[in-house]
């Protein structure tokens, strides 16, 4: 009987270890570019993924936070932080099971996870053609799962360069591009040991690449998409419990095109002078035989293609070559573009699929701003001056002015001001215009003639109140000294006073005839006249 049991227990160990397979943990990871210490999270991640990349799968989302977020923020992403009650960033999420920092993540916690047996197989073959991917898909039970699963497919870019923000990095791995057919995955219920499930899918990226400026304009997938190198594109594919949140398997995709080279790095100027700039980039040989001569193509918003060749070259399997071309392009004005490149022949032969090969990126076409050229006229009549800017400036360019009068008053900055002067002279006037590129500035001097002494009077002398009842104000601004004769409507002098070259005196109308006076204001032999009306 003992014999009967030790042998029923070994076939059930055999039989138990049969039904294992190796587990592949899933690392989800949310990122920011806009994160601080998510830098630092994203690099422990990956320094543990390089000690044995067998032994984990990655996939990034790029989160919203903190300030205006990542530029590949997409609302696929959001689901998936929303499912799992993200917070804050950097978070890892490692098969559902282990949440935290991913700055404390170490690889004895990945190797825990690996050790963990598994009971599905996911198979996943694929093919990237141009922007479409066709995905394959296999699941297989080797035990029952209760509860309602779900197969996640996401397709991810192994490596993007052109999202840096204000974190440091300059580049990002495993960054989810599209959940397909989204976020919800396909539902598979509850599955019975021994299921096999087959699943095709498709997905075309469409319209052109766009890079938002941060998470408040994301990616619309129905119309753009944000992949820079579609031969770089990888599949995530995963099995959970959306009870549990237990992940059940992951795998990588299996791509059935050969890659013979690729254009794996592209930097140009994130801004450029409108006169033309250069393309700068990395080839990369994933052939067995050297690659010794290449055509690379480049098309900037849509336009023709241009090609720039490499000859005398050797560059083995694996390795990068650089690559640099000057580009004599002019746009039709300043503004965004997008520029993709793709490598054509090599060695002479086409390439298999080109447009897989096609890397892109935005640039920015800045102006060549002029700094401007100071310059301005003047004229007025009495003591008041009316200026206008005439410089030649920058229609692009915002300008600003300094306007200093040479009185040694305050100083104005219209661009086209008025200026009253205190006194007849000439004064040594200054424009100085500003823009983002310099400044110029343009002296002239102003002479203010000296005006006749009755218009001075009429401008330096106030009488208040007119009409009048018991009396009236006149004011000296002369500098000075007026005699004040008041006349009656007889033509009779009615009243005499002096005033000296300033202040204000008192004329006391009490008790005179309702009717037209005239106020005579004599300065230096001038007679300056004002029609009085007492009520």
């Amino acid at each position: 009987m003992k014999i009967l049991y030790s042998i029923i227990a070994f076939l059930f160990i055999i039989a138990t270890s049969q039904a294992q397979v190796q587990r592949i943990p899933l690392h989800e990871g949310f990122t920011s570019s806009t994160c601080g210490p998510c830098a630092p999270g994203n690099a422990n991640l990956d320094a543990i993924y390089a000690t044995a990349p067998h032994k984990q799968i990655i996939l990034r989302y790029q989160m919203s936070w903190p300030g205006t977020g990542d530029p590949y923020y997409t609302a696929e992403g959001n689901t998936r932080r929303n499912y799992y009650n993200i917070n804050s960033v950097p978070r890892l999420e490692v098969d559902g099971a282990w949440d935290g920092n991913s700055n404390v993540y170490t690889a004895a916690l990945r190797d825990s996870a690996y050790n963990r047996p598994a009971y599905m197989t996911i198979d996943v073959e694929h093919e990237v053609r141009c922007n479409q991917v066709d995905i394959d898909v296999t699941v297989k039970t080797l035990q029952a799962f209760s509860g309602t699963n779900v197969l996640h497919i996401a397709i991810v870019e192994k490596e993007t360069y052109n999202n840096e923000k204000t974190n440091g990095e300059t580049e990002f791995a495993y960054v989810m591009k599209k959940m397909v057919p989204d976020a919800n995955g396909t539902s598979l219920g509850a599955l019975a040991n021994g299921d096999s499930l087959h699943f095709t899918f498709s997905h075309t990226f469409p319209g052109n690449y766009r890079l938002p400026p941060n998470a408040n304009n994301p990616i619309n997938n129905a119309t753009e998409h944000s992949v820079e190198e579609f031969f770089d594109l990888e599949i995530v594919a995963f099995v959970q419990n959306t009870g549990t949140k237990d992940i059940h398997q992951a795998t990588y995709g299996f791509d059935l095109i050969n890659t013979d080279a690729a254009i794996s790095q592209l930097t140009m100027p994130s801004s450029m002078p409108i006169n033309g700039t250069s393309i700068q980039g990395m080839l990369q040989n994933w052939q067995d035989a050297p690659i010794t001569s290449a055509d690379i193509f480049y098309s900037i918003d849509g336009g023709a293609a241009q090609s720039m060749s490499l000859t005398g070259i050797n560059v083995p399997y694996g390795v990068e070559h650089p690559f640099t071309h000057n580009v004599p392009w002019t746009p039709a004005a300043p503004g965004q573009y997008n520029v993709k490149v793709w490598n054509g022949n090599i060695n002479g032969i086409a390439d298999e699929v080109a447009c897989n090969d096609t890397i892109s990126t935005v640039v920015t076409i800045t102006p060549t701003v002029t700094a401007p050229q100071a310059d301005f006229t003047w004229g007025g009549s009495s003591l008041n001056v009316n200026f206008t800017n005439t410089s030649l400036e920058d229609s692009i360019a915002t300008s600003s002015y300094f306007w200093d009068y040479g009185d040694g008053s305050a100083p104005g900055f219209l661009e086209n001001p008025s200026h009253t002067y205190a006194s007849a002279g000439t004064y040594n006037v200054c424009l100085t215009v500003f823009n983002v590129v310099g400044n110029d500035q343009e002296c002239q001097d102003v002479t203010v003639p000296l005006v006749g002494l009755n218009d001075l009077i009429e401008e330096k002398v106030a009488v208040f109140p007119n009409p009048a009842t018991d009396f009236i104000n006149v004011e000296n601004g002369l500098g000075e000294p007026v005699e004040l004769v008041l006349i009656n409507p007889l033509g009779e002098t009615a009243a005499v006073s002096g005033l000296d070259g300033g202040g204000v005196t008192k004329i006391d109308l009490k008790g005179m005839p309702a009717g037209v006076y005239f106020l005579e204001i004599n300065a230096s032999g001038v007679n300056n006249k004002r029609k009085i009306i007492i009520e």
